[in-house]
């Protein structure tokens, strides 16, 4: 609201010399409430209807020479661009979604409780739209600058260049660069400059969040018409549980620098939801037999990270913030956890 007020109150402020300062402000609190509108339902406050009035920013705003040096080395422009384009995605993957089922349909189109019938492959057209829009998801990913890219399998690596932070000369030396983020979050780790793991974290974890919500559908199916699941629904299932898996921002060292991650009470209810998830996973048998099936030989590994790292998350946060207490009183039964 107090950005909108900005915006509106103030027009002038567009012309002033603090234009690219508050275009920045003002598209970091539209990501921020993109995502609670799409995954809470918060209401819009309206900062989508003056993105063509305020437009992107383009980092010529005046900056002293340690900022222009930080922000180069970060590459916190690139970073800060490919966020927005991922905003502006998520909006469209919602948007098409909802269209392809309809504002008061479930999820999916379901038969008759009563049907017997097997459905053929390829005929559920909500899965066709699902990894249709999973394509443009990867699709970003592969057009991002290259100092950003990863690949599957490889979310905790350093991005291919190493980042000149880290090449030989650099403030981290190269026996120190087997990865980025690491499940260990008892080992020490040195705090990267200019908090780079955190805007590396949050590029990547909101990209497999992204991707755990195009398929979270499949797991309704799974969990209350388990007679017509499909192959494509089982394999639909299948990615959903692998993009819940071992989210950088859960991982050391961003996990001990929570007070940069933005909005902590949306990544604590996203964590209980995965937590939630791994434990159906194994409880339910539709679950746990398209977990043997179609998840790969490392995924039972990954999943016990991502459990442990998860419960860490929240009861490190669960003594200060009433979501993540809220969060830990539902898990102490399900995980049999301690105080």
């Amino acid at each position: 609201m107090a950005c909108h007020a900005l915006i509106s109150a103030n027009p002038g402020e567009l012309e002033s010399p603090r234009l690219d300062l508050i275009r920045r402000v003002f598209w970091h609190c539209s990501i921020m409430e993109t995502y609670l509108n799409l995954e809470l339902e918060i209401p819009l406050t309206g900062l989508d209807k003056l993105e063509g009035k305020v437009g992107l920013p383009d980092f010529s705003g005046p900056f002293c020479e340690a900022d222009y040096l930080g922000n180069q080395e970060s590459r916190f422009q690139e970073h800060f661009a490919s966020q927005i384009v991922l905003r502006q995605l998520s909006v469209g993957f919602h948007d098409t979604m909802r269209d392809a089922t309809g504002p008061t349909a479930p999820p999916m189109p379901f038969p008759p409780p009563d049907r017997q019938t097997q459905p053929s492959e390829g005929s559920n057209p909500v899965i066709t739209t699902i990894n249709h829009l999973a394509y443009q998801l990867d699709q970003w990913r592969a057009l991002l600058p290259v100092h950003l890219r990863w690949s599957d399998g490889q979310a905790s690596a350093f991005s291919t260049p190493i980042p000149d932070l880290f090449t030989q000369g650099g403030m981290y030396p190269p026996q120190q660069m087997q990865a980025m983020f690491t499940a260990d979050i008892s080992s020490p780790s040195a705090p990267y400059p200019y908090a780079t793991d955190v805007q590396v974290a949050m590029l990547r974890t909101r990209y497999y969040y992204t991707k755990y919500l195009l398929y979270r559908p499949a797991i309704y199916k799974a969990l209350h018409h388990t007679n017509m699941l499909s192959t494509d629904d089982a394999k639909a299932v299948a990615e959903c549980l692998k993009a819940s898996l071992k989210w950088p921002i859960i991982m050391a060292p961003t996990c001990h620098r929570k007070r940069l991650v933005p909005c902590l009470f949306f990544w604590t209810q996203n964590l209980l939801g995965v937590l939630i998830l791994l434990h159906l996973s194994q409880q339910v048998p539709v679950l746990s037999n398209i977990r043997a099936r179609f998840c790969d030989n490392t995924f039972d590994m990954d999943a016990t990270d991502t459990v442990n790292l998860s419960i860490a998350w929240i009861r490190d946060l669960k003594d200060v913030d009433a979501t993540a207490e809220w969060c830990w009183n539902v898990l102490r039964g399900m995980y049999r956890l301690d105080d």
